[in-house]
């Protein structure tokens, strides 16, 4: 599909609308309209406004100007003279009432100008429906201006069938490396609060009004809103301190953040590095931050506690290549001299401000990604599983994101005495990173290593049942109802306790409505009560990210199962020749049922969490094989 633009323009004046209805005089407006395979998929409106009348738009937020929603200025700001140019997008729902009341493309900004005289009430004209893009102005220096949030997520991508949340995540990595260009200086809770409110709230206005995007497209798109923000700035929620001194060294302010964030470290003999220690759900590692000073770059690295074998290192380097295709921030590498492996992110400081915000959104978002991916680099190594199974294993379980107020890991000790973290430092054996990277291990001071403190206590579920246990109620269970659920209907029960616990507030009755219709639509009759014990099964147990997934995982399998039991019911024909089969398909249901009430009432530890990735490799492999035969 191929996109068209053509442009309109007129020289006359357009008097549009602001959110009083006070009249807004606009000069040589343009319009621009953009077609796919010959029809209108958006409208762009390019015009000119003096200064004075750009601070009453800064002021009055026209044109869904928000303050949090504008990037960086690129050149420093405005001037009294020239005119400043504004492009912005029209609210896509109105495009049929533009369209609709035109000959011909062409004919658009006439007919804007005459029902500014005749119908100035007409949406078509009011500034709250227009979302701009970007704001710039042509100056001595060179032109100078910033983009919006609009300009990223550009409104008309919601109508779109097949809108994806990557395409949303993508977006707001770019509009937040923008924004915190901005408001590095100006870090605080309740500014990120403010902005963080301000873009669910306009995806919420904007969903109100969009028919194409459905339900299950917005609440996934809120949730990346949500992640995202969380993982780009992970700001706690106590005071963040002040910024620190310009004058300050990159090291010093290393230093700083660690020592304000209760990080424990020794300090490296003759250099300006750092060796911690850090725990997090899948292993315990040691960490090095590094500050080169003339190059003005900080460096911060998690070394993998286990050490590549000669004959896994070319698969290893192959998992690495393929994970770090996929990165954002920082990246693995592989030693292949030495089998080191580790996780880097770097920054080059252009200013010489180094804040605590921003170091902090370095060393988090590294730990992360090497506790995510250690138990792919353990299967690997120990396990012998491919390269492509791994990523498709382990991709798919998102570590879900700490609260503002918390480590990263649930799992992290809220207290080790010095002399058992110097024991873990020294236990661990990791050899520091290469020279050219990474620094020596040659500690001065025997600091006790700390590893950072959660900051709420999280209550433990039980411990689940041994296989010699058996469940003593008969009753309808968690996995009775989860095995009745598609992946559509998860889906949404998964999104919904998602968006309520993020708000804190009701999800709207029609959400739910549409839902239950859904089920009964499919269920009949036993579709009311499906929907009532999911909604409750769902509200009351939490579930984290890890949960989640392996449900929808387990309840795809037993339905899956369940097809292939009967198509060899269908084959047998009461043949006795096909009754071990049978048995066998009828007890791997029974398993997977079982697993399902497992995950839905327990904890995942790690090494479940492995056992479980495996035990679903070999059933699809089974359920594959299966397939081929019949």
């Amino acid at each position: 599909m191929t996109n068209y633009t053509k442009n309109y323009h007129s020289n006359s004046n357009l008097t549009l609308l602001d959110s009083t209805h006070c009249p807004l005089p606009i000069h040589s407006p343009t319009l621009t309209i953009i077609q796919q395979n010959d029809t209108p998929i958006e409208c762009r409106l390019t015009f000119q406004i003096t200064p004075q009348l750009y601070q009453q738009i800064e002021t009055q937020s026209l044109f869904n100007l928000k303050p949090e929603l504008r990037g960086s200025l690129a050149n420093g700001n405005f001037q009294p003279q020239p005119n400043i140019e504004i492009e912005a997008t029209l609210q896509p729902d109105l495009l049929p009432h533009l369209t609709e009341n035109i000959t011909n493309p062409d004919a658009a900004i006439t007919y804007l100008q005459n029902i500014s005289q005749s119908e100035p009430e007409n949406p078509l004209l009011s500034t709250e429906n227009w979302f701009a893009l970007q704001v710039k102005q042509p100056q001595e220096s060179g032109e100078t201006g910033y983009r919006t949030f609009w300009y990223y997520v550009n409104p008309s991508t919601l109508t779109k069938e097949n809108i994806s949340s990557e395409e949303i995540t993508e977006a707001m990595v770019n509009f937040f490396s923008d924004w915190t260009d901005t408001n590095l200086s100006d870090l605080s809770q309740n500014t990120f609060t403010q902005t963080f409110d301000s873009l669910t709230q306009a995806f919420q206005e904007l969903a109100d009004t969009t028919l194409t995007a459905t339900t299950d497209t917005l609440t996934e798109i809120l949730e990346d809103i949500s992640n995202t923000f969380e993982e780009l700035i992970d700001i706690p929620d106590e005071d963040i301190p002040e910024d620190i001194p310009a004058n300050r060294t990159i090291f010093e302010a290393m230093v700083n953040f660690f020592t304000e964030d209760d990080w424990g470290y020794a300090k490296i003999k003759e250099q300006p590095s750092l060796r911690l220690a850090f725990e997090g759900k899948n292993g315990k590692w040691t960490c090095y931050a590094k500050a080169r000073e003339k190059q003005r770059q900080f460096l911060f690295y998690s070394i993998c506690p286990i050490t590549a074998p000669k004959n896994k290192r070319k698969t290893l380097a192959e998992f690495i290549t393929r994970v770090n295709s996929g990165m954002v921030i920082g990246n693995f590498e592989l030693d292949f001299d030495s089998g080191e492996i580790c996780y880097k992110t770097s920054l080059e400081i252009h200013s010489d401000l180094l804040s605590f915000a921003l170091i902090k959104s370095l060393v988090y978002p590294n730990v992360r990604m090497m506790d995510k991916y250690l138990p792919g680099i353990q299967s690997i190594i120990f396990d012998k599983i491919t390269p492509e199974s791994a990523i498709r294993l382990i991709e798919e379980i998102e570590v879900s994101p700490p609260s503002s107020n918390s480590a990263p890991s649930n799992n992290l000790s809220d207290q080790i005495t010095p002399e058992s973290a110097i024991q873990l430092i020294e236990s661990s054996q990791v050899s520091p990173p290469p020279s050219n990277s990474a620094p020596s291990n040659n500690l001065t001071d025997e600091l006790p290593i700390v590893i950072p403190k959660s900051k709420k206590k999280t209550k433990s579920k039980p411990s689940p049942p041994t296989e010699s246990q058996t469940p003593s109620e008969k009753r309808v269970t968690e996995s009775d109802i989860l095995s009745r659920l598609t992946q559509s209907d998860l889906l949404k029960f998964e999104k919904i306790s998602q968006l309520k616990g993020k708000f804190e507030k009701p999800m709207p009755q029609s959400i739910l409505e549409g839902i239950k219709t859904e089920l009964i639509t499919r269920l009949g009759e036993e579709g009311s009560e499906i929907f009532t014990l999911s909604h409750q099964i769902f509200a009351a147990s939490n579930f984290d990210a890890r949960q989640i997934r392996f449900i929808r995982r387990y309840s795809e399998l037993e339905h899956l199962i369940q097809v292939q039991i009967e198509e060899v019911i269908s084959q047998s024909s009461g043949d006795e020749d096909f009754e071990p089969t049978l048995e066998k398909w009828e007890k791997m249901k029974l398993s997977t049922k079982d697993r399902l009430q497992q995950i839905a009432k327990y904890d995942i530890s790690p090494q479940q969490e492995i056992d479980m990735l495996m035990e679903i490799t070999r059933i699809r492999e089974e359920l594959a094989v299966a397939k081929k035969k019949s």
